[in-house]
């Protein structure tokens, strides 16, 4: 490899690399607060149409108003898993040597485990 090419790659990865990696952080930060907005919002909907949905026997009265509230709720709990996700992510990109307090992170991993009978 010529020197100018070493250069370039050392540049690179201490440029480039953190500046896009600052990006995706970024973006993940931003898709994190839409799901949390979204969720907070489907769930007070949820709560606020509870009463109106129950009253409304056109709709349906209070078992078409249980469906729909867990309906909602259920929406709510998916959204909130996918910003699991991206939080973990995001702790992923804040401390790479892979240390954490949550407990699914420190679970023993499954190539450290002993394989097949002794």
């Amino acid at each position: 490899m010529s020197k100018q090419t070493t250069r370039f790659n050392r540049r690179l990865e201490r440029i480039v690399i953190p500046l896009i990696e600052s990006a995706d952080a970024l973006l993940y930060t931003l898709v994190g607060l839409v799901f949390l907005s979204g969720a907070a919002g489907t769930l007070g909907y949820s709560v606020w149409s509870f009463p109106a949905n129950v009253e409304n026997p056109d709709l349906g009265g209070f078992p078409f108003a249980i469906i729909t509230l867990i309906n909602d709720l259920l929406l709510v709990m998916i959204i909130m898993e996918v910003l699991r996700t991206v939080l973990s992510y995001l702790r992923s990109v804040a401390d790479p040597s892979g240390h954490s307090c949550s407990l699914h992170l420190s679970a023993p991993r499954a190539a450290s485990w002993p394989s097949g009978p002794r």
